[in-house]
């Protein structure tokens, strides 16, 4: 029931009120669009001048009544407010791109071709299917589902010559849902190269080669039309053959962009941006002034990314504007004054069929007359229940666990009863949670160094979270292998040297500790002599490049680098890149990432400073990200011979055997070595009983709430190359946050 039923009409109004446009019911059938329109600008500001010229309150307070967040206020009365700042964080989000711009994929005037973002609101359970996959056409079930990538996105024409970086993976992700919940789905993929996003993209992309339900089509799209009986029809070019197959259902994966706003934001600001839109050299890795960017004004960026990167840019501003130079507080529990409430919606959509068994834990713990029951925490059943607890002398109350509401909102509602509150993460099990209820909510004592944090491995990474946590009154013990400092890049040595000094830091041999024991918070080092104890761990492994067997006319993209800034090619007439050597295969599972973009980097070189060389890449499929797809678009100009096989090479005596048994001669072989996990991973997760998955990495969680956790040790974070293939700025990035992450979780 609509509100404005209980909203009286009078016949002497001085102006009728404005309604809300709304589709129409035969256009609400064929799509996903909002049923309520809104207001244009002008009905909006129509409708404005009536509310504001309003003769005929009658002083109900009904609004007031209905408005659960107290955003009326009767007496408020217009202000103008001028604020000083000392630093700005600029995350404006992103566009995803409108594809009836395309004519030819037929998505304005047919039903049965949808876009990914509408996929993703057909699979979810608060869609207007309940999760049903159905065809918007007849609302039958899809047997045969086609998924078309790069749309939007790898497009000269359209000014949008950039990688979507997370398209594909979007629709692996698409597509392994589909097939566990409808087991006799076909899926093809229709692709130009498919490009997982990190370890966890690469897991799924072959977890996909493994489905013969799932077939990948190397093409480019025709046409995509649709039949008067709902079958999509779509026409493309392999290998130059041109073929049609006909689909159930056809799914366009669109790719994201930088919002069109955002050009006069970055004017405003003065923030450099490419021509995409995208901001350039001031991202929280590259901080330049006390403006800085995050998430997805850097490039298209997934949701964890985006996070981590709001994370780094506040950590990185602090540390610009030297206010963070706050030790963290002592705590000292207080007994009597805490509450846990516990929401049942949550409950349920959370832990599901085990919601009872997890109550049952709650309610027969040791502080089971401190656990407040509610149907729903963030409504009014809440915060009668918050009033209850206000009554009772609470101090403190812990929200467990919740389905949406973010931890600063429900601290806001508690404000308003005079009390702390926050929100527990909801993938924590019952048993951590009980063990931290009253580390959440301890009175402040006096201010002192309090909180210790083991490091274990030496990169980029493990510095800057070492340099960051001092900054923020951490104690540190900081172990890695001695060997490690021989591989310090530069720039990042007279930091590791300043910081040794410091006295709240303690520097150890990784060889010496002898065990570390203990679980959650209470964490015992154990090294030759010594004792330590530490309330948090980081494992921050640098990588290690893939060792080859040298010979003579073999060298790797980086000694090719020096080579050419030498001008030592002479007489090399044919030179020949060779993609993936070491990754992407039975031992090494998952890309390494960077090696496509140094071998296009040094081909263009290569072209630029001997043009009559004969070059060519021979690779299983070009991954980039970004605006790197600009060095692909490069190569083919310059005439660089782009070769894909769908099978590893064999080397054998300086020359490179295709699949197919053809001999390739060449003056120079090239291979693009990818990199590979730190050799002490191994023992350091038998040392905290951690896990390794197939491509000896720590497994870190999936789970949204988990950033950089450990999969089975929650109080363990691991960054960097400890759990994937890392570039410098990612690894600044995931440094930065997780000291403030580290910091919060504490304080």
């Amino acid at each position: 029931m609509k509100k404005d039923k209980f909203i009286p009409d009078f016949s002497d109004v001085p102006q009728k009120r404005t309604r809300m446009n709304e589709l129409h019911l035969e256009e609400r059938k064929e799509n996903f669009l909002e049923v309520e329109k809104g207001f244009t600008e002008e009905q909006a500001l129509i409708e404005a001048q009536r509310c504001f010229s309003c003769r005929r309150c009658l002083g109900c307070g009904l609004c007031l009544a209905e408005c659960d967040t107290e955003a009326i206020k009767f007496d408020m009365k217009d202000a103008s407010r001028e604020t000083e700042i000392d630093g700005v964080i600029i995350a404006p989000g992103l566009d995803v791109f409108s594809p009836d711009k395309l004519l030819h994929l037929g998505y304005k005037d047919n039903c049965n071709i949808i876009t990914s973002i509408e996929l993703e609101r057909i699979l979810s359970p608060t869609g207007p299917y309940k999760g049903i996959l159905m065809r918007p056409f007849d609302g039958t079930y899809p047997h045969k589902i086609a998924f078309i990538q790069c749309i939007g996105a790898r497009e000269e024409g359209l000014g949008r010559d950039y990688c979507g970086n997370i398209c594909c993976s979007v629709t692996l992700k698409h597509s392994l849902e589909i097939m566990k919940r409808f087991v006799d789905a076909r899926i093809t993929i229709f692709y130009r190269d498919m490009r997982p996003y990190g370890k966890e993209g690469e897991l799924q992309f072959g977890e996909v080669l493994d489905k013969k339900s799932i077939k990948l089509v190397n093409c480019e799209i025709d046409s995509i039309r649709q039949n008067d009986d709902g079958q999509v029809m779509i026409t493309y070019n392999k290998d130059n053959n041109e073929q049609e197959e006909g689909f159930d259902l056809a799914v366009l994966s669109v790719a994201q962009g930088a919002e069109a706003e955002t050009r006069n934001l970055a004017r405003t600001a003065g923030i450099k941006i490419n021509k995409y839109g995208f901001a350039e050299d001031n991202s929280p890795a590259r901080m330049n002034g006390k403006i800085i960017s995050a998430g997805s004004f850097i490039e298209p960026c997934n949701t964890m990314d985006a996070v981590l990167s709001g994370h780094a840019a506040a950590t990185a501003l602090l540390k610009q504007l030297n206010t963070s130079e706050v030790q963290s507080e002592c705590i000292v529990p207080v007994d009597g004054e805490t509450a846990i409430l516990v929401c049942e919606y949550g409950l349920k959509n959370i832990w599901k069929d085990h919601a009872d068994s997890v109550l049952k834990k709650l309610t027969e713990s040791s502080f089971k007359d401190l656990v407040y029951l509610s149907s729903f925490a963030c409504k009014k059943d809440g915060t009668g229940k918050l009033q209850g607890m206000k009554e009772n002398d609470i101090k403190r109350v812990l929200l467990f666990p919740c389905y949406g509401i973010n931890s600063k909102m429900f601290s806001l509602m508690a404000q308003k009863y005079n009390m702390q509150g926050a929100v527990v993460d909801k993938s924590i099990s019952v048993e951590e949670m009980i063990m931290r209820h009253r580390e959440f909510f301890s009175l402040p004592k006096k201010k002192c160094i309090s909180q210790k944090v083991l490091i274990l491995g030496f990169s980029v990474s493990a510095i800057i979270a070492c340099d960051t946590l001092l900054d923020f009154g951490k104690e540190v013990i900081w172990a890695f292998s001695d060997s490690d400092k021989e591989y310090i890049l530069p720039g990042y040595k007279e930091k590791y040297e300043l910081l040794s000094t410091n006295r709240n830091l303690a520097l150890l041999d990784l060889k010496d500790i002898i065990e570390v024991e203990g679980d959650y918070f209470k964490r015992k080092i154990k090294v030759s002599g010594n004792e330590y104890e530490a309330d948090r761990i980081i494992v921050a492994t640098s990588s290690r490049k893939h060792e080859t067997e040298e010979k003579p006319k073999m060298i790797s993209n980086s000694q090719l680098a020096r080579r050419i800034a030498e001008n030592d090619l002479s007489g090399i007439n044919k030179v020949v890149f060779l993609q993936c050597h070491g990754s992407r295969n039975v031992e090494f599972p998952f890309c390494s990432r960077f090696c496509c973009k140094e071998t296009l980097e040094n081909a263009l070189e290569i072209r630029r400073s001997y043009p009559d060389c004969e070059i060519s890449i021979i690779h299983r499929g070009i991954r980039l990200k970004g605006a790197e797809e600009e060095l692909l678009t490069a190569s083919i100009e310059a005439n660089v011979n782009l070769i894909k096989v769908e099978n590893e090479i064999i080397l054998d005596n300086d020359k490179v055997i295709m699949p197919d048994g053809e001999e390739i001669e060449s003056d120079l072989i090239v291979l693009a070595t990818g990199s590979r996990p730190h050799n002490d991973l191994p023992g350091i997760s038998r040392l905290l009983g951690l896990e390794l998955d197939e491509g000896k990495f720590l497994k870190a969680s999936n789970e949204m709430g988990s950033l950089l956790q450990s999969s089975n040790n929650r109080d363990v974070w691991i960054l960097g190359n400890a759990r994937d293939i890392t570039s410098i700025d990612e690894e600044v990035i995931q440094g930065l946050a997780i000291a403030q992450i580290i910091d919060e979780s504490v304080k």
